[in-house]
C-alpha cells in the first residue's frame, strides 16, 4: 500500500469514527453490577490526585476502526510511516473534527451532543509511541468540541 492510500483511508475511517464512534473501554474482569466502576469513579470524584488503581490494565480499548488504522500504519515503511503520522496531527489541528449529533452544541467545553474522532487519533499516536508528536500537535488544537473530547479522553 502507497502512502497516499493510505492517508485517504484512514481519512475515511476518521470520518466514520466522528459518525459512529467505535472507542469503547470494557472491563477485563467481571464485576458485580454493571455501575461499579462508575461508582468508584464517582466517589473519587474532586479528589486531586486520584487514587492510583492497583490493577491499571483493568480496562481494555475496544475499537474497530483503531484496529484499521493500525492495519494501514503496518504495511508502510519508515517514511511513510512519518507522513502518515504528520496526516493524523494535522487532524487535531483541524476545525471539522466533531460533529454535533442532535441540537446545537452549546460552545467551548461542550461535548455531551457531539462525537469526534480525537480520541481515537489520541490512543492511536499513544499506542504506537508518537506521544512527543501528539503533545506537539496539541497547541494548535482549536477550542471547539473535539478538543474537549480528547482531553476527556485523556
Amino acid at each position: 500500500m502507497n502512502i497516499e492510500e493510505a492517508i485517504r483511508l484512514a481519512e475515511k475511517v476518521l470520518e466514520e469514527e466522528r459518525h459512529a464512534p467505535t472507542v469503547q473501554y470494557i472491563l477485563r474482569q467481571p464485576v458485580v453490577s454493571a455501575a461499579a466502576p462508575a461508582a468508584l469513579a464517582y466517589r473519587e470524584r474532586g479528589q486531586h490526585p486520584r487514587t492510583v488503581q492497583p490493577t491499571p490494565g483493568a480496562h481494555q480499548l475496544s475499537s474497530q476502526n483503531y484496529g484499521l488504522l493500525v492495519g494501514f500504519f503496518s504495511e508502510l515503511d519508515a517514511g511513510g510511516r512519518e507522513r502518515f503520522i504528520a496526516a493524523l496531527c494535522c487532524h487535531i489541528a483541524g476545525a471539522g473534527t466533531y460533529q454535533v449529533t442532535k441540537g446545537d452544541v452549546l460552545g467551548t467545553g461542550s461535548w455531551r451532543r457531539t462525537t469526534s474522532e480525537l480520541p481515537l487519533i489520541t490512543e492511536f499516536l499513544i499506542r504506537q509511541g508518537y506521544t512527543k508528536e501528539l503533545l506537539a500537535a496539541l497547541p494548535r488544537a482549536p477550542l471547539r468540541p473535539g478538543l474537549t473530547m480528547l482531553l476527556l479522553q485523556l
